[in-house]
């Protein structure tokens, strides 16, 4: 291998979020997923609805947030980052993207808008 073709390399995290595994999203999915690999790149990818990720943010994320105080989402998230405190989904998520050169979302939209929750 070249020293040119190792650098045109990408390490990547595809994270996708879908509940419907035939759906459209998927599918582009699947077909980005693929080509990226065939082109050589290291491909990783999260599916947060196959790992039943929990996408509302709340206290129970930050154990250490007194039960009567208000939550300040910002803060206690920056908080427990730096004490190396998040919980365990939310850490394993953060390893998953380190050291990657690029990363995608797919998500369902429907026309302009996204779907409500």
């Amino acid at each position: 291998m070249t020293e040119t073709t190792a650098r045109q390399r990408k390490k990547i995290l595809v994270v996708t979020a879908h509940p419907e595994s035939r759906s459209l999203t998927s599918a582009l999915t699947a077909f980005a997923v693929g080509h990226l690999r065939a082109a050589g790149h290291q491909v990783r990818v999260s599916d947060l609805y196959a790992m039943k990720w929990k996408a509302v943010v709340d206290a129970d994320d930050f154990p250490e947030h007194p039960a009567d105080g208000r939550l300040d989402v910002m803060g206690a998230s920056e908080r427990a980052t730096l004490a190396g405190r998040l919980t365990p989904d939310v850490a394993a998520e953060q390893e998953k993207s380190a050291g990657r050169t690029r990363w995608s979302c797919s998500s369902p939209c429907g026309g302009s808008r996204c779907p409500r929750s």
